[in-house]
């Protein structure tokens, strides 16, 4: 594996609106998951989950660290969810996260989470970091296509049009939103978001360590 824990993570701005539907035509928009960030190292060293900040979550995780195990050499970016009674809940994680050891497993067992997979870092020993979003995504969605991810990872469907804003609370729970990512290869590194109506903007590949 040539990234090394922890890696600083693409992070949003907000903006005032989303693009205008011709500039939007050039991004892959995905609904936006209400969960903790969570890039996954996975290989023959072993697994770590990494929260946005850099901290180590493995141990409050034991469930989806033993999903990760496997699956081979991949860097995983996604967002850490806790499924539950039909929607997803946010309180629900955020409990399951201040729990470690036997604690942790008996959370799992009884509140077990789940991994929304938008973005491919590194596979088999390949940083992709450089690589255009469309063949980042097209290599993440080979990962499901072979049945090298299942559950408790999914991947999260790129739409070509935002979905209708739902009246109410949206099913999934939290705030509603989209992620859009650029999808024209001459902008490799660069995504976007909308988070209540209000979009947001990164333009830069996460920060990595040196390999080690």
């Amino acid at each position: 594996m040539q990234l090394r824990p922890p890696i600083e993570p693409m992070l949003a701005r907000t903006l005032p609106a989303l693009p205008p539907p011709a500039e939007l035509a050039r991004y892959s928009l995905e609904a936006k998951s209400d969960g903790h960030r969570l890039i996954t190292f996975t290989g023959s060293e072993g697994v770590l989950l990494q929260t946005r900040r850099g901290a180590d979550a493995t141990g409050a995780f034991p469930d989806i660290a033993r999903a990760s195990a496997g699956l081979g050499e991949l860097v995983l970016d996604g967002e850490l969810v806790v499924p539950h009674q039909g929607r997803l809940d946010f309180p629900l994680l955020q409990r399951r996260a201040r729990h470690t050891g036997s604690g942790a497993e008996a959370m799992a067992a009884q509140f077990p989470a789940a991994v929304v997979v938008f973005d491919l870092l590194e596979a088999e020993g390949t940083v992709l970091l450089n690589q255009p979003y469309v063949e980042r995504r097209a290599l993440l969605e080979g990962l499901f296509d072979r049945g090298v991810l299942g559950p408790p990872w999914s991947c999260a469907r790129p739409q070509t049009t935002p979905p209708p804003r739902p009246s109410g609370s949206p099913p999934t729970g939290g705030t509603w939103g989209l992620r859009a990512c650029a999808s024209s290869p001459n902008h490799p590194d660069t995504a976007r978001a909308s988070e209540g109506g209000a979009s947001c903007a990164r333009s830069r590949a996460p920060k990595a360590s040196p390999p080690g």
